[in-house]
Order: C-alpha cells, then sequence, then structure tokens
C-alpha cells in the first residue's frame, strides 16, 4: 500500500501557487480574479483545478462544477462564478467547525 503522508510531485511543484490562492482569497480578492491570474500563469487546466482544491479543500467534484463559467480565456460570467465559488468555500469552511 502506498502511503501519502508526504508531499507528492504535483503538490510540491505548485506549492507557491497553492499559498499565493491560498493568501488571496483569505485577502478577499474575487474568485474569478484568483482563477484569471492561475490561468493567465499558463499551468493547464488540470494543474488549476488541483491548485485551488490544495488551496480552499474543495472538493474535485466541486472545482470541477465551475466548468461552466471556463472557457478558453479563462472566466467567462465572473459574477456567477464568484457566487458559487463563494458558496463552495463557505461549506467547505462550514464543515471544519
Amino acid at each position: 500500500m502506498i502511503e501519502y503522508n508526504e508531499p507528492q510531485p504535483l503538490e510540491v511543484e505548485l506549492a507557491p501557487y497553492i499559498e499565493r490562492v491560498r493568501q488571496a482569497l483569505e485577502r478577499g480578492e474575487r474568485p474569478s480574479d484568483v482563477a484569471n491570474w492561475m490561468h493567465s500563469q499558463r499551468l493547464g487546466t488540470i494543474k488549476v483545478m488541483f491548485t485551488f482544491m490544495k488551496a480552499t479543500g474543495v472538493s474535485l467534484g466541486d472545482v470541477k462544477s465551475m466548468d461552466r463559467w471556463w472557457g478558453h480565456d479563462g472566466v467567462t460570467d465572473r459574477d456567477a462564478f464568484d457566487q458559487e465559488a463563494r458558496r463552495l468555500l463557505a461549506q467547505v469552511a462550514g464543515s471544519r467547525k
């Protein structure tokens, strides 16, 4: 059986981005702005999704559900994206209490 007690290579590679996303959201930056910044880094969809999962604790399914507001150039509907992201973040925060 494989134990994952140590950070895996992708998590190590993305650690600076994970921390940047965590800090930006804690400062109250719009989730759509943070997502568009990640997109501008040209990391690819999988790495952007992984970064948001690790930074926020939001599940893969919930992160993937945000793709309805995602296009080739990043977030397509900022207000809807932000509303859903805030709902998911509040849900995660509530489950940690």
